[in-house]
């Protein structure tokens, strides 16, 4: 009798378990973003595929309050939204001005692994001075302009899929010292 009840409450335990896990399945936790948009009508211009139309949509859909920015936007793995969650907070911050939008248009690409070129670059550490005034900013801005003014290759590195961050700390200290070395160069160069 005792056994009876034994394996009869294991088995109860076990169906209420297995209800649990079929539940937690179906309902799923809750998500900030929309990771598959269903190919509607009412989905973005060329199928969901070209980046600027994608941020174009999203930024209709926040202007119109059709959208709204969820507490942890900044986990956004999209390119095309998280880049309108960040102009959004910009202008929530500084107003609707033009630096605003030259940050989000660079997070768009760098977010999308899209290279930049120099002016791009130029551009957009213009921006972040303009916003958050810092000496390195600066110093990092006059220093592309000179490179660009001397018509020296623009040279950024990217991370490939699968460095790990131990391999792009490697690459930046690799390109540093490659920047050192010119400028000590620059520096040994006789004047004319």
């Amino acid at each position: 009798m005792k056994n009876d009840l034994t394996a009869a409450s294991s088995r109860i335990l076990i169906l209420f378990l297995f209800g649990f896990l079929e539940l937690s399945v179906f309902l799923g936790c809750e998500n900030t973003e929309s990771p598959v948009i269903p190919l509607t009508d009412l989905t973005p211009p060329s199928r969901l595929v070209d980046l600027e139309a994608r941020a174009e949509y999203y930024r209709q859909q926040l202007l119109a309050g059709e959208r709204s920015i969820p507490r942890g936007w900044f986990k956004t793995k999209d390119p095309a939204l998280f880049a309108e969650y960040f102009r959004a907070q910009l202008i929530k911050q500084f107003g609707d001005i033009p630096e605003v939008h030259t940050l989000a248009d660079i997070e768009l690409k760098t977010r999308s692994q899209i290279p930049l070129t120099q002016d791009e670059m130029i551009r957009n550490l213009e921006a972040t001075y303009e916003l958050w005034p810092d000496p390195r900013t600066l110093k990092s801005l006059e220093r592309l302009q000179k490179d660009k003014a001397a018509g020296k290759p623009f040279v950024m590195v990217y991370s490939e899929p699968g460095d790990t961050p131990e391999q792009v700390i490697q690459k930046l200290i690799q390109r540093r010292k490659e920047m050192e070395q010119e400028d000590l160069e620059e520096v040994d160069e006789p004047n004319e």
